[in-house]
């Protein structure tokens, strides 16, 4: 993987905004209609109860967190900043 110096730990409730702001980063990159990934982007956010009841990392890369990976039981979600791309993250996030 080719261009990370990062590292991946497990996120903080300090985390919750700055994991929210590249979730929706992501979200709103996605192709389909803008209407669409708003209605969508309010069921994919983070919060406390979330924090307690999912697995969360974080890849961070200089102190700023550029991807996030959650998963319970039942799935798992992965998000990565789209102000990086080949870099690979949410694949990264994957193998940890």
């Amino acid at each position: 993987m080719a261009g990370l110096k990062g590292n991946i730990r497990r996120a903080l409730v300090e985390d919750l905004a700055t994991i929210n702001t590249v979730v929706a980063g992501a979200v709103m990159a996605w192709p389909m209609a803008e209407r669409a990934k708003r209605l969508a982007l309010t069921t994919l956010l983070y919060d406390n109860i979330d924090m307690a009841n999912y697995e969360l990392l974080v890849f961070e890369e200089a102190g700023n967190v550029m991807g996030v990976a959650a998963w319970d039981p039942a799935g798992f979600t992965l998000a990565g900043d789209e102000a990086a791309p080949g870099c690979f993250i949410p694949r990264t996030l994957c193998q940890a």
